[in-house]
């Protein structure tokens, strides 16, 4: 990719809960082309949208809202080579995994019900701020 299509980005929405901080950032050249960031200090994730839906379905299966309550996993983003999806672990109450997945390679990042707790705050607070955007 040259110099000159590179896409610029700029901060949308930030918010923080305990030790996680998820940023989205809205790129400024491309319409309907978004970044989340979560980060905490035993994760770091970022995953492009193509619309806000994807954070709002996140939220909600976090909370385990109605018609989420069953779902065991949920796809997030728009990862061309990659699959990035986040796991209910059938094991631990409140407990998920990240997962990034593709061809000849998984990676699975397990969240206890602290940071899930701190994510899903977090991310209420994001689309408040960018029901505006």
């Amino acid at each position: 990719m040259s110099e000159h299509t590179k896409t610029r980005w700029g901060a949308a929405a930030i918010a923080r809960s305990g030790d996680v901080t998820i940023e989205l950032d809205e790129a400024l050249d491309v319409a309907d082309a978004w970044q989340v960031n979560i980060e905490s200090p035993r994760l770091s994730v970022s995953v492009g949208i193509d619309t806000l839906e994807p954070l709002r379905r996140t939220l909600s299966f976090l909370r385990g809202d109605a018609g989420c309550a069953e779902c065991e996993e949920l796809s997030l983003g728009r990862q061309p080579a990659e699959s990035v999806k986040i796991i209910r672990d059938d094991e631990a109450v409140g407990r998920f995994f990240f997962q990034i997945s593709g061809a000849g390679h998984l990676a699975r990042f397990p969240i206890d019900a602290n940071v899930t707790r701190n994510i899903t705050t977090a991310l209420a607070d994001i689309i408040g701020q960018a029901s505006g955007v």
